[in-house]
């Protein structure tokens, strides 16, 4: 299961407990930081679907996720989005800006949400020049955003997704 939201620590890993059938189930949890934006980060938090009680194997019930939810809120001031769309077309704007040159398809996208046709050939471009494997990586996640996007004109409000 994935979250996205806005919380105060760069990196949460470990287990957390939470009620499963009236007991203690314990599952394992990892969050990310995807963007700092200055007194808190947007993080994404992946939490098992498999969990342990009493030494045998449990699915994380909708009850255990929402204990989960609550105790990421009391203990790291975390705030759930619930739209985790948001989160990609942020991801998208974000990775876009840091890439774009003047009057390239990929400015379109970062002002405007804009996915024009050539612009995976421009992204495609930009992994095979990148100096390092997390620039790539960047850039991969940015061309799967847009194959799975598709063409598009621009997309009102997009300006407003900021960090």
């Amino acid at each position: 299961m994935r979250l996205y939201g806005y919380a105060e620590p760069d990196q949460m890993i470990g287990t957390i407990d939470t009620p499963i059938d009236g007991q203690m189930a314990t599952f394992e949890v990892r969050a990310d930081m995807i963007v700092d934006c200055g007194d808190e980060k947007l993080v994404e938090i992946e939490i098992s679907e498999d969990g342990i009680l009493d030494g045998e194997d449990v699915k994380l019930t909708e009850e255990g996720r929402e204990a989960i939810v609550q105790a990421l809120t009391d203990w790291y001031d975390f705030e759930l989005i619930a739209d985790p769309e948001r989160v990609r077309n942020l991801q998208a704007r974000m990775i876009a800006s840091e890439w774009h040159g003047p009057g390239t398809l990929l400015a379109g996208l970062s002002t405007g949400g804009i996915i024009a046709e050539g612009l995976d050939d421009e992204i495609q471009s930009l992994i095979e020049n990148a100096e390092t494997d997390e620039d790539r990586g960047r850039l991969r996640s940015l061309l799967a955003y847009v194959r799975e996007t598709g063409p598009r004109e621009r997309v009102p409000g997009w300006s407003e997704l900021s960090w």
